[in-house]
């Protein structure tokens, strides 16, 4: 019996290549992250983010979108020029840890290589 070839390549956390916009604090982030949590500390309503210093110590927020958005703008913004990932909103969703560093076209390529040798097992397969 052959083996089943694997859906998707092992996956690389980064939250993109340096060309995606994403800030070095975040991508540094993203490769270290070992938790992540629904809070919604810095904006007042539910959100996934990778956890840092702010999101622990605020773990019980009030729903209260858009004030909380709007009083952790300034903290958010300070922490961005400083590159302080602990006091940044770092947005994530559940499959962060699947971000890869390579650009989108090579990620095309690489899917549709997946693709296509799924069609081979799957046109092969008795």
């Amino acid at each position: 019996m052959s083996q089943r070839p694997s859906p998707l390549a092992p996956p690389r956390c980064s939250a993109g290549p340096p060309s995606c916009g994403v800030r070095r604090a975040a991508r540094s982030r993203c490769k270290a992250a070992l938790a992540d949590g629904g809070i919604g500390a810095f904006s007042g309503r539910p959100a996934r983010g990778l956890l840092n210093a702010f999101m622990r110590a605020h773990q019980d927020p009030p729903a209260a979108y858009p004030e909380i958005n709007n009083a952790t703008r300034p903290i958010r913004a300070a922490a961005a020029a400083a590159g302080d990932a602990d006091r940044m909103s770092l947005w994530a969703g559940r499959g962060f840890r699947a971000a890869t560093t390579h650009p989108a076209g090579e990620v095309i390529e690489m899917l549709c290589a997946q693709v296509c040798g799924w069609a081979r097992y799957l046109a092969n397969k008795p």
